[in-house]
């Protein structure tokens, strides 16, 4: 497999494990990122809708949206 396709692949199966829109998806950025009590998770505002979303993020979702990232390397957040 090309590594464009693994990248492709990625994508997908962490789109599958998330549900978020397409749109949303590919707006992702580390600033979406943010650790509230050890636990990690995605903040997004969809692009459809306007309303924001909070998903948590499983070690293996994380890896398979970033893998070069560590749970340890998401930003802290003071929010609960």
């Amino acid at each position: 497999m090309t590594s464009e396709l693994k990248k492709i692949k990625d994508i997908f199966i962490f789109g599958c494990g998330v549900a978020l829109r397409e749109s949303d998806l590919s707006a992702l950025t580390t600033k979406n990122v943010e650790r509230i009590n050890e636990r990690v998770y995605i903040k997004i505002q969809s692009k459809k809708t306007q309303t924001y979303t909070r998903v948590k993020l499983d070690e293996w979702k994380f890896h398979a949206w970033s893998p070069r990232k560590s749970l340890n390397s998401a930003p802290s957040s003071k929010a609960a």
